[in-house]
């Protein structure tokens, strides 16, 4: 059985997470393990100054702060709780070239919108809640957009 789990589960040393191979036997581990543990990327920004850790899910269009993840999974946070609940059709149509997903997040769901920069310089825009959790304004867009489907 180990090798069929070394087979499985590849660790990427440099970047730190794991990816799963595609095989038959991955559905069987599934239901041993009761939840999937997707591929993902630990991700660090400074926002106002502070360095803050996320987690990116790139299977999932996700980018949430890291306090949000536990053993690769996605826990119950106000962040995650807008990227279930979030619609993208309750947006006005005419938003006149702002980013709607920091709009989702200071109009729909009462967040507050924070800016950050990589390590490179690079800017994105986070969604920040009540309880400290953050989430990318692209993952709350791309949720409002399969949510109101």
């Amino acid at each position: 059985m180990g090798d069929l789990v070394q087979s499985l589960m590849v660790v990427n040393e440099e970047i730190g997470f794991y990816e799963k191979n595609l095989v038959p036997g991955l559905f069987l581990i599934g239901l041993l393990q009761s939840e999937a543990v997707f591929a993902s990327e630990k991700l660090s920004f400074s926002i106002d100054g502070k360095k803050t850790e996320f987690v990116w899910f790139k299977e999932q269009s996700i980018t949430i702060s890291a306090s949000c993840v536990k053993s690769g999974q996605i826990k119950k946070c106000q962040a995650k709780q807008a990227l279930d609940n979030v619609k993208s059709s309750l947006l006005e149509k005419e938003h006149f070239g702002r980013n709607p997903g920091t709009m989702l997040c200071s109009e729909q769901l009462k967040g507050t919108v924070v800016w950050a920069k990589d390590k490179s310089g690079n800017e994105r825009t986070f969604c920040k809640f009540s309880d400290g959790s953050l989430v990318g304004s692209g993952s709350l867009f791309f949720y409002g957009n399969k949510n109101s489907r």
